[in-house]
């Protein structure tokens, strides 16, 4: 499933960047048919170019000219009056765009993730059911737990980009992955004649990862409408810390550190609000798998002695809000 959901998120990445390479062969495809009078073919080779940049004016004014050699006047008019529409409100370029003309975008986005902890949450659940067969088969005590899982957790984050032609920018992006804290609770009671005792404790593992990645952003503009849609890929390294404590004792606690290879793919769609500000959905999924995790040069381990993987990767649903200058 998580392969699948890759292919599908980079398959759209890659056409949408092979888009922005295209338009600039159809319109210049569409001149030279109708060079040769060939105004059919051209009229085609012309919308072609205007689904890809659709704040093209030149596009429109292609189309326009087919229609007036085909004899259709009033065709021609609209098309030549939409292009000139675009001009005037300062979206007119050369055959090669479909952005706004600002140079630098900045990204602040907030959501949901999940994080795929199966290793970690298998080590919580040996624990506990080893420590509640130890006090009952070593002790005759009555014993009982509930350990902890992680499945899920927030993020924020900020992109920052500079425009290397049109719709297609590279930047930075720094986030920070906040899984939501397992809480896991034990107990156990004696009880006899001339003597009973009882304890219970319970403690609270939380942990987070701050990636700092590079990578390129694509913007696709929907013509006639102030949507956008597009994707990102980005690759860096994350550092990612685990703390585990007593509940209520915050001095009672132990913080293990470890790193790791991130990479983060997404396709996000954004509303156009006015020329500097735009808002809308990301989704995406991580790949942040921390192979060894350690406290004071100690790795966190399983129960045979195994370094337990805590795997910072999964699904993100969030809210983006973009800038552009």
């Amino acid at each position: 499933m998580k392969k699948i959901y890759l292919f599908c998120v980079a398959a759209l990445l890659i056409s949408s960047l092979a888009m922005a390479a295209g338009a600039a062969d159809y319109y210049n495809a569409g001149v030279g048919s109708m060079n040769k009078g060939d105004y059919k073919k051209a009229f085609s080779y012309f919308n072609y170019a205007a689904k890809l940049e659709p704040k093209n004016p030149a596009n429109y004014e292609k189309i326009g000219e087919c229609y007036e050699k085909a004899g259709n006047k009033a065709m021609a008019a609209k098309y030549y009056k939409y292009a000139q529409s675009l001009k005037n409100s300062g979206t007119s370029g050369a055959a090669s765009g479909n952005k706004d003309t600002s140079k630098i975008n900045v990204s602040a986005f907030a959501g949901f993730t999940t994080v795929s902890m199966s290793k970690l949450n298998k080590k919580f659940e040996d624990l506990m059911n080893g420590n509640i067969a130890y006090y009952q088969n070593s002790y005759g005590y009555t014993a009982s737990g509930k350990a902890g899982k992680f499945g899920s957790g927030f993020l924020i984050g900020v992109d920052g980009g500079y425009t290397l032609m049109p719709g297609l920018s590279a930047g930075l992006r720094i986030e920070d992955i906040m899984a939501t804290s397992s809480k896991s609770s034990f107990s156990y009671a004696y009880y006899s004649t001339f003597y009973s005792y009882s304890y219970s404790s319970s403690y609270e593992i939380s942990g987070n990862i701050i990636p700092i990645l590079v990578g390129v952003s694509y913007s696709y503009n929907i013509i006639n409408i102030p949507l956008s849609i597009g994707g990102g890929l980005y690759a860096g390294y994350g550092f990612a810390g685990l703390t585990e404590k007593d509940s209520g004792s915050s001095s009672n606690s132990i913080s293990y550190t470890g790193g790791t290879f991130v990479v983060d793919i997404n396709a996000d769609a954004l509303y156009k609000i006015n020329s500097m500000l735009s808002a809308g959905l990301k989704l995406g999924y991580r790949l942040a798998n921390v192979s060894k995790m350690s406290y004071n040069s100690t790795p966190l381990m399983d129960s045979q002695g195994n370094n337990v993987e805590v795997d910072f990767g999964g699904i993100v649903i969030a809210a983006d809000l973009k800038f552009s200058f």
